[in-house]
């Protein structure tokens, strides 16, 4: 048991050392109208699947779909805050990112704590860190702006392949 947990820490580690030596500038803009409109229907998707996916049959494959519900609805809650360009009363009410935040997050709580009534907590948590990575990583880096460090892309893909990886 002691050598396990010692294993999964440098594991967890030399995930977190190649992911904080190859990240560079996370990017600098606040999104396009087209993107912050995109979260919200992004958040409506995930409940609408996410209460579809709670009417699946057998149990693991419920667990997992829910799982992936709930990650999604929190890699939108990511996005959602990285969109939202100013905290003044009269920005984050007619921001749609706000709604989208609010929505996601709720149908994230709502989906994971379904996936965790009707199954295994190993299946529910890995597809949710799958839904909640993917997302947030693709949508930052093509439609964000975020970057790695010159010439070390290779390094950021091994340590993202490494997170999925652990999760799994």
């Amino acid at each position: 048991m002691r050598r396990s947990v010692a294993r999964r820490s440098r594991v967890l580690k030399c995930r977190v050392g190649l992911l904080a030596a190859a990240s560079g500038s996370g990017g600098h803009g606040s999104g396009t109208p087209a993107l912050r409109w995109g979260t919200l229907v992004a958040a409506g998707l995930t409940l609408v699947a996410g209460l579809a996916a709670g009417r699946l049959p057998g149990l693991r494959v419920r667990s997992a779909a829910l799982g992936l519900g709930a990650g999604l609805g929190f890699g939108v809650v990511t996005l959602a805050v990285r969109l939202i360009p100013h905290l003044s009363p009269g920005a984050i009410v007619t921001d749609p990112a706000t709604y989208a935040l609010l929505l996601a997050g709720g149908a994230g709580f709502l989906l994971l704590t379904s996936a965790l009534q009707h199954g295994s907590v190993t299946i529910a948590t890995a597809a949710m860190v799958l839904g909640e990575t993917f997302g947030p990583a693709i949508v930052g880096v093509v439609a964000l702006g975020d970057r790695t460090r010159p010439g070390l892309a290779p390094l950021g893909v091994a340590g993202y392949g490494l997170a999925v990886l652990g999760a799994l």
